[in-house]
């Protein structure tokens, strides 16, 4: 406590053995003492029980004036009597007023109610250490090091610890995982990344370790094929489809769509497509990857054909990433074609099978801009043929169907390209029905607008397998 007190030169007598004594046995720390005191002068404990702020440095003041008549009662019932007193700036936020000059002591002293006391200061004190934050912003303007219970503050600019705020904040925002934490430091500068481990964020949000993506692919065509099976579909497509089975060889990234009323269909159409293969290709699928449905367990069948089929882990899909990736692409470009015609969402098995066209013949830099189509035909696809999905068109009638004074075309909505007839898939707005004609007149930029089609409508005109499903 600081107060007006005579001074009594007599009690000069030993003066610095006293105050020696207060700093080494009244703490109870005197060997951590003097250890700070001859690493460094700048170095501050912040004292709780003081009443004032004590430097032991004149030239750390960056004002002062001269001072009588005061001494300072030391915890012990000893004192001592301050020359000056001033202000001390130890950071650009932290400023120290009326701070006295006590050369005798060992250390300088914070009070921290003084420090706090008509500021935007708040001091915290964790086992970490201690921290000066401005209360406005939660910036961590100075931190104390704990040692042996003492927390010491060095005054320097540069030693801004924002441990504790970081952490703060990461509590403060969720257990924000590091990127999104490092994108909220960039937009406010008070926030620090986070140096804590912290078990929380692993017991509340921890995932599966990712896969990267893989740029490779095997040698040769059908070395590998993936397939994977999607669905069901919430919406039932014009011809009652559920779901679609998806193949790609992994040299060529071609893909194959099947359209399946059922799962049960896998099998066969896997059977199929391996008959497909070699027949037209003169090749042997050497690997089938696939996950653990039970549609692709098909041991005899495998064995007979000499294919090795490899499963995935189990929850483990991203061990077969190709096809997953491909399916998430598939359904972008489908959901585009049936937004921008505006058709009823039951065309979707359509609208899936064109967007398979349409990207197996776009360049991807996986295979150096080359094509799928190209890569497993080795020649371009003419493109110059396609039309824009959805757009209104007109298909001639036969010959045969109409007298002379009925229409000579039918009004209707392309659907895509026949598989294996060189035509145009054709949907009748007035019959409700698919024709496939080669004689069409396209307005491309007209999208009629087609609402829900009656099943039953189409069901006795219902496209044979090859036409729902593009190896062009």
């Amino acid at each position: 406590m600081a107060f007006i007190k005579p001074r009594n030169d007599s009690n000069e007598t030993n003066k610095n053995s006293q105050v020696n004594n207060f700093s080494t046995n009244s703490m109870g720390q005197g060997n951590i003492f003097l250890n700070l005191h001859n690493s460094h002068f700048h170095n501050w404990i912040l004292d709780s029980g003081a009443i004032d702020h004590v430097c032991i440095n004149l030239s750390m003041f960056s004002s002062h004036k001269r001072i009588k008549d005061l001494n300072v009662n030391l915890p012990n019932g000893l004192f001592v009597i301050p020359t000056y007193k001033g202000i001390v700036q130890l950071h650009d936020d932290i400023i120290l007023k009326n701070v006295l000059f006590i050369p005798d002591f060992k250390h300088n002293l914070i009070f921290v109610s003084k420090l706090i006391e008509k500021s935007q200061l708040q001091v915290v004190f964790s086992e970490c250490g201690c921290f000066i934050l401005d209360q406005m912003t939660k910036r961590t303007i100075g931190s104390a090091k704990h040692q042996a219970g003492l927390y010491v503050f060095t005054s320097s600019k540069h030693n801004v610890n924002n441990m504790y705020i970081s952490n703060l904040w990461y509590r403060i925002l969720g257990h924000l995982s590091d990127k999104r934490l490092e994108i909220l430091r960039q937009r406010f500068d008070f926030i620090s990344p986070k140096d804590m481990y912290c078990d929380i964020w692993h017991m509340a949000k921890q995932r599966k370790l990712s896969f990267p993506n893989s740029d490779s692919y095997a040698a040769n065509l059908f070395d590998l094929v993936h397939v994977d099976i999607w669905g069901p579909s919430l919406i039932i497509s014009l011809h009652r489809h559920k779901y679609f089975l998806t193949i790609i060889d992994d040299h060529s990234r071609f893909m194959w769509v099947f359209l399946m009323k059922t799962k049960s269909e896998t099998r066969e159409h896997l059977k199929t497509f391996i008959s497909y293969v070699e027949t037209q290709f003169d090749a042997k699928i050497k690997v089938i990857r696939s996950d653990n449905g039970f549609k692709f367990n098909m041991p005899s069948f495998f064995n007979y054909e000499g294919n090795i089929h490899q499963t995935t882990c189990v929850e483990t899909p991203e061990q077969n990433g190709i096809v997953e990736r491909k399916h998430q692409h598939l359904l972008n470009v489908t959901r585009s074609l049936l937004f921008q015609t505006k058709l009823s969402k039951q065309f979707w098995s359509y609208a899936l099978i064109h967007a398979t066209f349409l990207i197996n013949n776009i360049s991807t830099p996986l295979l150096k801009n080359s094509t799928p189509y190209e890569k497993l035909h080795n020649k371009m696809y003419d493109i110059g043929s396609l039309k824009v999905f959805g757009c209104l068109c007109f298909a001639q009638t036969l010959f045969a169907r109409r007298s002379k004074f009925d229409p000579q075309a039918r009004v209707g909505i392309f659907l895509g390209l026949s598989s294996h007839t060189k035509g145009y898939v054709i949907f009748d707005l007035k019959r409700h029905d698919i024709i496939i004609s080669r004689n069409v007149v396209f307005h491309e930029d007209i999208f009629p607008i087609c609402h829900n089609i009656d099943h039953e409508s189409t069901e006795q005109v219902c496209l044979p397998t090859s036409y729902l499903q593009h190896s062009i």
